[in-house]
């Protein structure tokens, strides 16, 4: 049985929403199937996650092609580097490599190189993670830049959607 108080709140609800609610995407991670992708790097930036405040270098990137199928075109993928730990630096840095940049030498090259990275297309493995509460696991491997798809071949992806 409801109260007079739920009631109100169910009407407000429902005034704001209305059956637009079953639309409203879950919030969380979606997870891929394994699969290997190109992506373009559309922002680069440091922040805090959201759910322990750690600090982090996150890449906004756009898949442009997947080995796996059309459904994936377009959506966007956050990978992101830790930055508490020396093994997390260490991941940064090959990954970096990778993607022919020069590795950071101190944090603040990371201003740097969050404005390098931003149009850059590369090759990656997707895998999706075991804890499903975290994004897939992106893995880059050497030789992964693909400079033949920068400068306008990005721009021709899908319409973006969010993984």
């Amino acid at each position: 049985m409801s109260t007079e108080e739920e009631q109100n709140i169910i009407n407000e609800l429902d005034a704001q929403f209305g059956a637009a609610v079953a639309d409203i995407p879950l919030k969380g991670t979606e997870q891929l199937p394994k699969m290997k992708v190109v992506l373009t790097c559309e922002n680069a930036f440091i922040n805090r996650s959201g759910n322990s405040g750690r600090k982090q270098f996150v890449a906004t990137c756009k898949i442009l092609e997947s080995d796996t199928g059309q459904e994936f075109i377009g959506k966007t993928y956050k990978k992101n580097w830790g930055l508490e730990t020396a093994e997390n630096w260490g991941w940064l840095k090959r990954d970096m490599a990778s993607l022919e940049l020069a590795e950071p030498a101190k944090p603040s090259d990371l201003l740097q190189l969050a404005q390098q990275l931003i149009g850059l297309c590369f090759t990656a493995s997707m895998v999706p993670n075991d804890d499903e509460a975290f994004p897939p696991n992106c893995y880059i491997n050497k030789g992964a830049r693909r400079h033949d798809l920068e400068g306008g071949a990005a721009a021709s992806a899908g319409a973006a959607n969010s993984l």
